[in-house]
Parts: C-alpha cells; structure tokens; sequence
C-alpha cells in the first residue's frame, strides 16, 4: 500500500499541468496517507501476556461463585490471556459447582485449573470443576475423584461399592428392587453422571473414568490421572505450567485459541472482604448455628427483659443467619418449622400448657431442622448430632419451663387480699377493740373484739381498708409453719 501511495503521488507531482500550489498540497496528503498507515509491531514491542491467579480452597459456596464471576469480569475488562485457579477443595453444594461451570464455560478468556500445592485435591464437586476448565493441570502427590453426590443425611448410599456389584455380593432373591431404591437419589446420580460426561466430551478427556468418579467414588493419583487422559498436564508451579501450555489450544465458546503463555505475567487477585464474608456465612451448619443463637438469645430476653446481653447477641446472630439464608439453598418448608417451634416454645413460656405447646415447639423444631436444606448433592453431611442435640436442649427447656409452671401453679399467692386473708401476724401492744399488729415486718391497725395481750399471735380474718379484723390465737393452737411464717 505504501508503494502503491508513492507512485500515484511521483506521477502527479510529475504531471506538467499540475501548478505549485497543487502540488505541495499533493505532497503533504501524501505525507499525511503514509504517517496515518498502521505500523507493524515488532516481536520485541508486544506486551507479555496477562495471567490473573485466584485461589479456590474450601467448601464450594454462594461465595466462591461470587468471587469468580468477579475474577472473569476482571479478567475480560483487562485482556487476559488466562485465567488460572488454584484449587483445593473437599467438594460444596451442587447449585454452586453448577454456576462455576456455567460461567467457566462462557467466558472469552480461558480458564486454567491447577490442582495444588502437593498435598491438595480435588474431590466431589472440584472435579466437575476440574472436567469443566479448558486446560486441566495437577501438581505432583495431588488427588481427583470421589465425585459421588451426597444428601444432607449423609451418602446417599451406604457404600461406595458399585451398584452392580453390590448386587452380585447378594442373594438375586432378596437384592432390591428398582422400585425399593430412592428415585429422587437416583435422578440426582444420573443427572450428575451426564453433567461430567458432557463437559469430558467438551474438552475431549477420558469419559470411562468421568462416569467413575461419580457413579463409584473412585479417585486418582496426579501421574494417574494424567496418563489415563483426565487432566491435561503435570507442573508443579504456575511456571512449569506456562512453559508446557504454550501453543496448547483450547477450545472457548467462540472457537478455538493458540494459548501463548512463556513470558506471562502472573497477577494474584484476592477475594474481597464481602466475598470472604459471604464465604464463611456459606456453611449451612454456621448459618443453623446462628440461627440457634439468635432464638435462644431473643427468647431469654423476654424471659428476663432488661438484661440487654442476650437480646443483643440474639439479634446480631439472627441478621448474620438470615444474611446467609439468602445465598442458601434453604427449604421454606423448613424454616417455617423452625418459626413454628420457636413460637410454640415462646409461647409455652408465656401461656404456660403444662408441657403441650412445648412438646409440639420442639417436634416442630426438629423437623425443620432436618428440612432446613433443600439441597442434595452436596460436601457437606448434616450434622445429626448437631440437630440431635439442638432437640435436646430446646426439650430441657421446655421441660424446665413446665416444672416451673407447676411449682408456681401449687405456690400460694403472695399478694393482694387473698394472700393477707388467713395470714397470721403478732400484736405489738396490748389492746381491746383497736391495736396494732405486725404482719410479715409490716405494721398495721387492727381491730378485735377479745382481748389481745402483747405478743400474741393473731389471723386475720378480714380487711376493710388499711384496718385488719383480726382474732387471738391461743398459743397452744399456734402451727409450727404458722409460727415461721409469723415472725417479723
């Protein structure tokens, strides 16, 4: 093009009927066309490519997909030539595994997993991550596997041995029946097993050893996993990783890409500290925890108002739970029940029932809180003992309130007319028709139509204003617990 644009302005400015004027301006178009042609970069001046890092150890939660989708965006906006994550995980909620992938699989910069350091793994969920990332990598004395979807109550089955096995160990007669097997876990295997095929058919890794992982919990060494096609390569640092990538291509929903990675720049890009906080409050078993705690706290305000301690605490744990309600896959079901137990506990405290309103408080309780998730396939096992215990302590309580109720029920009253009438008292002088008595250490006028002497012991027999109608006792008639009860 620069040829082309010398030679048509040579023959113009050759041109015998072209005047001055017109060929300066020729010659300064010229010199416009050339400085505005694009200049081709030399090798030297292209910048080294970007590869921003992330660390993803722990439970998989709401909050690590928050903080991924950050990283892509970052990524994206910057022009990154790699997205890597170095992973470490025991596995998290099934939801969460699924956005990671989603937005791994849609994202314009390709994204790197990277297994370590040694002594890291990748089970259950991270290796559905793992399988969903356009380059997997695994550092040495690292671990892949155990894929198996597990309910809340635990594994949803009682081994890891493969169901056709299981069935060989067994009489034929008495091996279960398709229609005796639980079809919500069995739609929640098969669902999981097509998701990690489909994602080893992505990215052309071995499918065999996919359906494995989830169908028989089986797990993989590196070197492993490496030599039967799972992953993609072995390195022990970031490094090693970019050396081996470099001209690797992966393959991105926009098409193919030549990954060129020798002299990149390795960025480390931290969660903030709402993603860290949104990471803690992520855990299910915190979030019942601190569900327990506010209850607990606000029901022992109203039980000693003013104390200010507990009602204080109550509420701060209450606004942390339902803070981490909103990022959970909870029942409404279940916290409904919850609710309900609660209330019926306040209530057998206020209106006592003699126990029922609290036996119901606390079955209710109970069952929400083994409905509190609605979530299979995930890391974490619930804690029966927690829940156990939680039923315990809720039913003590109740039962304390109820033995309260009845000792206060056969307590007699303490105050008012009805706790005066009947009550005894001593006279502090000598009179006849209008004296004066004490009546637990109060003194009083009192009035009797028998003789009174000092220190004798009187009932009172009515009140009429602040003037009792008392009688004299005799001191032979005088009850031990009268005479306790008497004394000023």
């Amino acid at each position: 093009m620069f040829a082309l644009a010398l030679a048509v302005g040579q023959r113009l400015l050759s041109s015998p009927n072209r005047s001055p004027y017109c060929r300066g301006m020729l010659v300064s178009l010229a010199v416009l066309l050339v400085c505005c042609l694009p200049a081709r970069a030399s090798p030297a001046s292209r910048p080294d490519p970007l590869v921003i890092q992330m660390p993803l150890v722990g439970t998989i939660g709401p909050g690590e997909v928050r903080y991924l989708r950050r990283v892509l965006d970052e990524a994206r906006m910057r022009q990154a030539a790699l997205v890597l994550i170095q992973l470490d995980t025991p596995g998290g909620l099934m939801e969460s595994t699924r956005q990671i992938i989603e937005a791994m699989l849609a994202s314009p910069v390709p994204v790197a997993i990277h297994v370590a350091p040694s002594g890291a793994h990748a089970a259950s969920a991270g290796t559905f991550l793992v399988y969903a990332a356009h380059l997997a990598v695994m550092a040495p004395g690292t671990t892949l596997g155990a894929a198996t979807p597990v309910s809340l109550g635990g594994n949803w089955r009682d081994d890891h041995t493969p169901r056709q096995d299981r069935h060989q160990k067994k009489d034929p007669d008495t091996a279960p029946s398709p229609s005796d097997e639980d079809t919500m876990s069995r739609k929640v295997l098969h669902d999981a097993v097509a998701l990690i095929r489909s994602l080893a058919q992505l990215h052309g890794r071995n499918q065999q050893w996919a359906e494995r992982f989830v169908q028989e919990a089986v797990t993989l060494t590196a070197q492993e996993a490496l030599r039967e096609g799972v992953i993609d390569l072995l390195a022990v640092s970031p490094e090693a990783l970019f050396q081996q990538a470099e001209g690797r291509t992966v393959h991105l929903a926009t098409g193919p890409l030549v990954l060129h990675l020798e002299r990149a720049r390795l960025v480390a890009l931290p969660p903030t500290w709402h993603e860290r906080l949104l990471m803690v409050l992520g855990n299910p078993q915190l979030a019942y925890i601190l569900l327990l705690v506010g209850f607990y706290g606000l029901i022992m305000e109203f039980i000693h108002p003013g104390t200010a301690i507990p009602g204080t605490v109550g509420a701060i744990a209450l606004l942390l739970a339902f803070y981490a309600l909103q990022v959970l896959p909870v029942s409404l079901a279940g916290i409904g029940l919850l609710l309900l137990g609660i209330l019926l506990l306040v209530a057998e405290g206020f209106a006592p029932g003699f126990g029922i309103l609290g036996l119901g408080g606390v079955v209710s309780f109970v069952l929400g809180s083994v409905m509190f998730l609605d979530q299979a396939g995930t890391a974490w096992s619930w804690s029966q003992g927690l829940v156990i215990g939680a039923g315990l302590g809720m039913a003590l309580l109740v039962l304390g309130l109820a033995v309260t109720a009845r000792r206060i029920q056969r307590r007699g009253m303490v105050t008012g007319d009805a706790a005066l009438l009947g009550s005894q008292g001593i006279a502090i002088e000598d009179f006849t028709g209008t004296g004066v008595v004490r009546v637990r250490g109060e003194l009083w006028q009192a009035h009797s139509t028998r003789p009174v002497s000092c220190g004798q012991h009187v009932v009172i027999k009515a009140r009429q204003g602040l003037l009792l109608l008392v009688e004299p006792l005799e001191e032979n008639m005088l009850p031990s617990a009268a005479q306790e009860r008497s004394k000023p």
